[in-house]
């Protein structure tokens, strides 16, 4: 019965892990749902033809990545979310002393 108990609980522990990494990769699939539109935006945005095309190179890019995510999700037992994070609450950026700018990524507190 102790071994039983035992293994219930490592299973446990496994789907909560397993739960918590699909979230993750959510979290990861929804920023890059709305790096797609953001990215897009820009293209649209800029009279500058090189920059255009380094665009369309990064939007091909993130589209990868967000199939590569949706399958990893699929694979992993998860349903691959279509939100979009709100991109302006994920950074902030400063100008530090020497003119150089930083930008930093805000973990979610929950």
């Amino acid at each position: 019965m102790k071994e039983c108990l035992y293994h219930s609980k490592r299973h446990d522990d496994k789907m909560q892990l397993l739960s918590e990494l699909i979230d993750k990769l959510n979290e990861a699939l929804s920023t890059e749902n709305a790096s797609v539109d953001r990215i897009i935006s820009r293209m649209d945005q800029t009279p500058i033809q090189e920059v255009k095309q380094r665009l369309k190179q990064h939007l091909k890019e993130t589209i990868i990545q967000k199939s590569r995510l949706r399958r990893i999700i699929i694979r992993l037992g998860g349903k691959p979310t279509d939100v979009k994070a709100d991109l302006s609450q994920s950074f902030v950026s400063t100008t530090m002393p020497d003119g150089k700018k930083l930008t930093m990524k805000i973990k979610n507190r929950r």
